[in-house]
């Protein structure tokens, strides 16, 4: 083998084992690219679990919420009426003892 053919050999190999290892960087970047992204949308699904679940939770709450307040107004409402009855019975006993008082006196 001469001397150009031994520096062109070498040169193939040179550019050879240059390619492979270029080859095998590539593919630890790609696998890591990969993992890496793999990490991120399990991070941001257990994030958007985490709020969802929030959120059925607050729904849950302001359901209750608006329940209790409904019941509260109808107690209230009831309350009321009970009240305004009496105090409509109350004036009318009122006024029929007064009604019945001047009619003795008349």
């Amino acid at each position: 083998m001469n001397p150009s053919q031994a520096i062109a050999k070498e040169s193939s190999n040179q550019l050879s084992h240059g390619l492979k290892d270029l080859k095998d960087n590539y593919q630890q970047i790609e696998l890591q690219i990969v993992q890496e992204t793999k990490k991120q949308r399990e991070s941001h699904m257990e994030k958007y679990s985490a709020a969802l679940e929030r959120i059925q939770t607050l729904k849950k709450l302001l359901k209750t919420e608006v329940e209790q307040r409904k019941n509260a107004e109808e107690h209230f409402r009831k309350l009321i009426e009970e009240k305004a009855d009496e105090t409509l019975n109350s004036f009318t006993v009122q006024y029929l003892n007064k009604l019945h008082a001047m009619h003795e006196t008349v």
